[in-house]
């Protein structure tokens, strides 16, 4: 398959090119890893205590804001595979504006992978959580972790995982499966000893709670969604997916279901063992303190917890190589120094992943998590709100262009999409606001000054020129075509099934009170 008009991307006779590593179920792994974490263990189990039985109904419309987004992204990143993700649709949908779009969609998505210093923070406090619970070190105080220790901690974590993402892509695939298939176990066991234990049917009742309002919904909704977003992650590492036309739309569309059948069920075990979760709004570690609270023994306490690690880990994972991608696709059209898009010999952009993971490390001086996660929201809604706008202008400036699978419903999809982030983006906090708009303020200052340094002309003008001539893109045989669908049809029915029995499990529970 050939796409015509593309940002300055390796071509296959190009060597010095990433490697393609990344399957359906690695896709689906990374994508699901990086928003199933600090969104699902800590920020929505903070809304669990504004939302009490009735987080289903704000776990539904998450679903719903987060699956409409996929099929949004899905077309986006079928036509343009590249490098950078949503910085790669900006560039090649706008036209001559392209480039600057392009640069303070890229600067957005990296404000937003910040979130690896929440996901390192909430690390921290778990594990110091558990050691306090265990008595094997007794550093919390009134159920805080001194700052200086939580820091430390979270640095470790990010520097591993910068070691990991630099050494090899490989690595990165292979520790994810493990990583994502040791949560599940985890969380899958402890739900079980939970629901036969100490659960009490009756903490489901009433299923609108007696504090509810309209703004307090809004409000919880989207710390909820925040555990959803990011799956457009893998787009940004497209050049590293086997058959990223086929591969990243099959996954956009099932990880929201993933998310939702584990972040539902996690949470509704929360209320179910604990009668008072309005205890859980402004907690550190709210997932901690519910299962303290409840008191459910040392040994569920700590399947939880390994649930919970993992789903650290899980999300530090991705980030990283995330947000390094977007410096190496800036790198390498000339928008950043140009040694951010050098490959080590590793085939990995080792300089990006390293300021990626230093960048990381030096926003937890702000060891404010809610903090580091409501800027982050805002980032992510702000992104998904332009790529709605973009992929409506894409279907007019770029007719042209190949589209494996094409978003169904015309504009009213990405219009969907534009409204329900401008309804979510007014439920946060003025300073969160205004700190965010003055950092894309400045992005665009820097764009402005940079673009007209000679430095980094001659990848800017290749960029250009680079509109007219074709890349390739790998494409399946009948063969192997036959086996992704056969994947693709596995996964889907696997996930179906757990959907279902998430749902049933809601209903029994609740029938039961």
């Amino acid at each position: 398959m050939e796409i015509e008009k593309g940002i300055n991307t390796p071509t296959s006779k190009n060597v010095n090119k990433l490697e393609r590593n990344f399957n359906l179920a690695t896709t689906i792994m990374m994508s699901a890893g990086l928003v199933i974490g600090v969104g699902l263990f800590t920020v929505s189990t903070n809304a669990v205590g504004f939302l009490g039985p009735m987080l289903l109904g704000g776990n539904f419309v998450a679903l719903v804001i987060a699956l409409l987004t996929s099929l949004v992204y899905a077309e986006l990143a079928a036509m343009f595979p590249f490098s950078g993700g949503s910085y790669a649709y900006a560039y090649e949908s706008w036209g001559k504006l392209g480039p600057f779009f392009g640069f303070i969609i890229a600067t957005a998505i990296l404000a937003g992978y910040f979130a690896v210093g929440a996901e390192a923070l909430a690390f921290a406090n778990y594990l110091l959580s558990t050691l306090d619970y265990l008595g094997i070190w007794n550093v919390m105080v009134s159920g805080e972790a001194p700052y200086t220790v939580t820091a430390i901690i979270a640095s470790i974590l990010i520097l591993i995982y910068t070691v990991i993402n630099w050494h090899k892509t490989k690595d990165v695939a292979i520790s994810q499966k493990v990583i994502m298939l040791t949560m599940w176990g985890a969380a899958f066991v402890s739900i079980l000893f939970v629901s036969f234990g100490s659960l009490e049917p009756s903490n489901y009742h009433p299923f609108i709670p007696e504090w509810f309002d309209s703004s307090t919904f809004v409000m919880a909704v989207t710390l909820i969604w925040w555990a959803y977003a990011g799956q457009e992650v893998i787009g940004t590492m497209a050049e590293e997916v086997k058959f990223p036309t086929i591969t990243i739309p099959r996954a956009l569309i099932l990880v929201p279901f993933v998310v939702f059948s584990i972040t539902t069920t996690m949470q509704w075990v929360v209320v179910g063992i604990l009668p008072d979760v309005t205890i859980l709004r402004d907690a550190g570690a709210p997932f901690a303190l519910a299962l303290q609270t409840a008191g459910v023994g040392t040994l569920v306490f700590l399947l939880f917890m390994i649930a919970e690690f993992m789903g650290n880990f899980s999300t530090v994972n991705p980030l990283l190589t995330g947000s390094s991608r977007i410096y190496y696709a800036l790198g390498r059209n000339g928008y950043l120094p140009k040694v951010f898009g050098k490959l080590s010999t590793r085939k990995t952009p080792g300089l990006a992943v390293w300021v990626a993971g230093i960048g990381a490390i030096l926003l937890l001086v702000t060891n404010n998590l809610l903090f580091i996660a409501q800027y982050t929201a805002f980032m992510f809604l702000f992104l998904y709100g332009f790529m709605s706008i973009t992929h409506i202008v894409a279907r007019y400036t770029r007719p042209e262009v190949k589209r494996p699978f094409k978003t169904p419903l015309g504009p009213v999809l990405p219009l969907l999409v534009l409204g329900f982030t401008i309804w979510m983006m007014t439920s946060l906090p003025l300073n969160v606001i205004i700190g965010s708009v003055v950092w894309l303020g400045l992005a665009a200052v820097f764009y402005l000054i940079w673009t007209r340094l000679p430095y980094g002309k001659e990848e800017r003008e290749k960029s250009e020129l680079f509109e007219t001539a074709k890349k390739e893109i790998p494409e399946p045989t009948e063969e192997e075509k036959k086996e992704l669908d056969r994947e693709f049809k596995s996964f889907a029915t696997k996930l179906g099934i757990v959907v279902a029995l998430c749902i049933g499990f809601y209903l029994v529970t609740y029938l039961l009170g």
